[in-house]
């Protein structure tokens, strides 16, 4: 370990410091979740119920900081008084770091319109996509749901017609790219590096590619079995880590900020 790589490891370490108020926060009975009487979420809720908008984005916002909550756990791990160990994996923690990084950007994305009708359509359209992957699990365990796919359709495109959205729109699914993209622009502190590049980098390493191993870790040449085969030693990427873990953290923190202007709840973050 290089003392740069120490000393960015120790800047990660004092900003994941803010996870365990954020963890009090979400997993205790705070009612922080709640959209104050007169907010815009309380608003959106009154006119999307049942698919509310506020529940949707605060799950999105949970699912953030508990990915980051596990983050912090598998890297540092105290073993005396004054000496702190971190613990470098290849691929789970930046599959961490995607899934903070995502979730955070889902709540950005539900929240940042300052318009009701398009909050509440990409509320709707959230819930649509979820719908259908649920039910292609159903079918999979031959569970049928109480409601069609077609009863659900028409209930939530009469909900539409009603606040003034276009029906049409309903199965217009956003990927996590874009949605990611479109987060950056709330993440006033946010990395020299693009959250939507790390995000890319960090889903390779999930997804266990090997173009993505060779690309985004430290690697190192081995030998070269047979001609045209090239082996190579694969170590964690500690700037990968620490950037995209920066940029989920400052994702988070500017979910929570915006969660806390649209419901009307005072939110320290």
């Amino acid at each position: 370990m290089t003392p740069k790589k120490d000393a960015r490891l120790r800047s990660l370490g004092q900003a994941l410091d803010v996870v365990r108020y954020w963890e009090s926060l979400t997993g205790q009975a705070t009612g922080a979740w709640q959209a104050a009487v007169g907010s815009d979420l309380a608003a959106d809720d009154e006119f999307s119920h049942p698919y509310d908008v506020s529940l949707a984005s605060w799950a999105a916002i949970v699912a953030a900081v508990s990915h980051l909550g596990t983050l912090r756990d598998s890297l540092f791990h105290r073993v005396g008084p004054n000496e702190v160990k971190v613990w470098l994996h290849t691929h789970g923690q930046l599959t961490l770091v995607r899934g903070a990084l995502e979730n955070a950007s889902m709540a950005l994305w539900l929240l940042e319109s300052d318009v009701s009708v398009e909050r509440i359509l990409r509320r709707i359209q959230k819930d649509w996509a979820e719908r259908r992957e649920l039910d292609i699990a159903r079918e999979e365990i031959n569970i049928p749901s109480s409601k069609s796919m077609q009863e659900y359709e028409r209930e939530v495109s009469d909900l539409l017609a009603r606040i003034g959205a276009d029906p049409v729109m309903l199965k217009e699914r956003t990927g996590y790219g874009k949605i990611v993209k479109t987060a950056e622009a709330h993440v006033p502190a946010g990395p020299k590096t693009g959250a939507l590049f790390l995000w890319k980098a960090c889903s390779a390493i999930a997804h266990g590619e090997l173009r993505g191993m060779i690309a985004y870790l430290n690697k190192r040449q081995g030998g070269s079995p047979s001609p045209g085969t090239q082996l190579y030693q694969i170590t964690a990427s500690v700037e990968l880590l620490v950037d995209g873990s920066m940029a989920a953290i400052a994702s988070t923190k500017a979910a929570l900020a915006l969660y806390s202007k649209r419901s009307g709840t005072l939110i320290r973050v």
